[in-house]
């Protein structure tokens, strides 16, 4: 499936357009400080920690250590998912490609944002 993927690529030509690359660049690597504020923080253990945090409960979720890479996995996903769908629209509407791109950084900003949150409970 993956080299399907890069052969449509290499078909719609998507790898000259500057925008594009650099918006998802950033996105991959906002999705990597994700993991890594996590990975660095987060220990394996055998309590559980918590998951979740709500201003007016306080702490409303808690489970394994390893429950909370969720959330990278997910803007990884949804990474994978917007350059897929990219990668259908570009030939006919290149704005929505690069409304996707910046879209998928917005996403990756809000999810770091959200895992900073929840190393601070830690």
């Amino acid at each position: 499936m993956l080299g399907k993927i890069i052969q449509k690529a290499k078909k719609v030509n998507i790898w000259h357009d500057k925008l594009f690359l650099v918006l998802v660049g950033l996105g991959v690597l906002i999705n990597f400080a994700v993991w890594m504020v996590l990975a660095l923080k987060i220990k394996p253990s055998v309590y559980p920690i918590p998951l979740h945090y709500n201003i007016y409960s306080g702490i409303d979720a808690i489970d394994l250590w390893y429950k909370s890479f969720v959330i990278p996995a997910f803007g990884f996903f949804l990474l994978f998912l917007n350059f897929v769908v990219s990668l259908a629209f570009y030939r006919r509407e290149k704005f929505i490609t690069h409304l996707l791109a910046v879209s998928n950084v917005v996403i990756q900003l809000l999810l770091l944002a959200a895992s900073i949150v929840m190393i601070q409970e830690i």
